[in-house]
C-alpha cells in the first residue's frame, strides 16, 4: 500500500512538473507573438488607379507590346483626383495584335524591399474614358480572375476594352479617370491618420515587354492646395515648382521590380465640392487636365521637394523604438515568470 501511495504521489508530482513546464514553454512560444502583435502598416481605401495591363492567356503575344513612353498628368483636389495617362505603345512583332486590356476596379500591392507588412489598397476608379489613336473605346465592367495561374485565384471586377496594335508602329492610348481620395486611412504601427491619399501604380502586374522606356509624372495642386498641404510622398525623388504648384518626376527604363509606385498624402478638408459632386462633372475636369498637358513645362523652376515624410513604409518590427519596447516587454514577462516560480518553490518548502 505504501509503495502504491508513493507511486501515486510520484505520478502527481510528475504531472505537476509537466504542467509547470507546459506553461513555461507556452509562455516562451507565445511571447514573441504577443510582442509583435502590431497593426499592419499601410494605406487603406485610397483613391487611385492601376497601370494599364494587357489581358491574354497568350503571354507570347503580350511580350511583343512595349510602352515606349508614358506620361501621367494628375490634378489633386480636396477629396478627389483627376488623372490622365498617355501611352505610346509599340508592337515589336511582325503581325497585327488585338488584345483585351484594362485594370481592376479595386486593387492593392505590397510595398517592395523589406516592407512585408505594408499594404496599399485603393478602390473605385470611376468616370473612366479611354481613347485609342483618337477614337473612344467601349469600356465594359467584367468579372475576371485576378491571377488565373495562382493556386487560389481571386475573382475581381475589371474595366476591359480592346486594343489593336499594328506591327512596328506606335499606338497612342489615353486614359482619363476621376477617383475618390477622401476616404483614406494611413496606419503605421498604432498610429492612424485620415489625410487624403492618392495612389498610382506604375508597375502593377503588367504583361508588357519590359522595361517602360521613358516616362514623366506631373502632379498639379488644385483647389487652393499648396505644397505645405502635402503630408508625404513616395518615391522621394519628386521636384516641385512652389509658385505654380506642380510636382515632377522623370524616369527611364523602368522595370516592374523597381519600387516606383506613386503615393501622395495631402491635407483633408470637408468641402462642398467633393468627389460625389465632381463625378457628375467629370468631362469638365477632363478638359481641365487636357490644359495641364498643354502647359509649358519648360518654364518650371523645379527644386528638390522635401515634405518631411517620404512615406517609406517599413515593417513595424523594423522600427527601433518598437524593437526596444518588445525587448523590455519580453524581459518583464520573464522576470514575472521567475518571481512567480521562486515564490511557488518557497511556499512548497514552507508547507513541508
Amino acid at each position: 500500500m505504501k509503495r502504491e501511495a508513493g507511486n501515486n504521489l510520484s505520478h502527481v508530482s510528475f504531472l505537476t512538473q509537466m504542467k509547470k513546464r507546459y506553461w513555461f514553454f507556452l509562455l516562451v512560444f507565445l511571447q514573441p507573438m504577443i510582442c509583435f502583435c502590431v497593426p499592419q502598416s499601410g494605406v487603406w481605401r485610397s483613391g487611385g488607379i492601376a497601370n494599364y495591363s494587357l489581358i491574354s492567356s497568350d503571354s507570347v503575344l503580350c511580350s511583343y507590346i512595349q510602352i515606349q513612353e508614358q506620361k501621367v498628368f494628375v490634378q489633386l483636389y480636396h477629396g478627389f483626383a483627376v488623372i490622365k495617362t498617355k501611352y505610346q505603345m509599340r508592337n515589336t512583332g511582325m503581325d497585327t495584335i488585338t488584345l483585351e486590356a484594362g485594370f481592376p476596379v479595386n486593387s492593392k500591392y505590397e510595398a517592395g524591399f523589406n516592407y512585408e507588412l505594408c499594404n496599399i489598397y485603393f478602390e473605385n476608379s470611376y468616370s473612366l474614358k479611354v481613347i485609342s489613336n483618337g477614337k473612344k473605346c467601349d469600356v465594359t465592367l467584367e468579372s475576371r480572375l485576378e491571377d488565373p495561374a495562382s493556386a487560389y485565384p481571386v475573382q475581381q471586377d475589371w474595366y476591359i476594352w480592346k486594343n489593336t496594335f499594328p506591327p512596328g508602329s506606335i499606338t497612342e492610348i489615353e486614359i482619363y479617370s476621376l477617383v475618390n481620395t477622401g476616404n483614406s486611412e494611413m496606419t503605421s504601427g498604432w498610429s492612424h491618420s485620415y489625410d487624403d491619399v492618392f495612389v498610382y501604380m506604375l508597375h502593377s502586374k503588367m504583361a508588357f515587354k519590359e522595361p517602360i522606356a521613358s516616362g514623366e509624372i506631373f502632379i498639379q495642386l488644385m483647389d487652393e492646395l499648396e505644397s505645405g498641404d502635402i503630408k508625404g510622398i513616395s518615391p522621394s525623388i519628386f521636384k516641385i515648382d512652389h509658385t505654380k504648384g506642380i510636382l515632377h518626376y522623370q524616369f527611364t527604363n523602368l522595370f516592374s521590380k523597381d519600387y516606383s509606385n506613386i503615393i501622395v498624402s495631402y491635407d483633408h478638408a470637408n468641402t462642398s465640392t467633393g468627389y460625389a459632386s465632381a463625378n457628375t462633372q467629370s468631362e469638365n475636369y477632363f478638359k481641365a487636365i487636357d490644359e495641364l498637358e498643354n502647359f509649358n513645362f519648360g518654364s518650371l523652376q523645379l527644386k528638390t521637394f522635401n515634405p518631411g515624410d517620404h512615406l517609406d513604409f517599413q515593417s513595424n518590427t523594423d522600427d527601433p523604438i518598437l524593437q526596444f519596447l518588445f525587448f523590455i516587454g519580453g524581459i518583464v514577462v520573464l522576470i514575472i515568470f521567475v518571481v512567480v516560480r521562486i515564490t511557488g518553490v518557497f511556499r512548497s518548502k514552507k508547507s513541508l
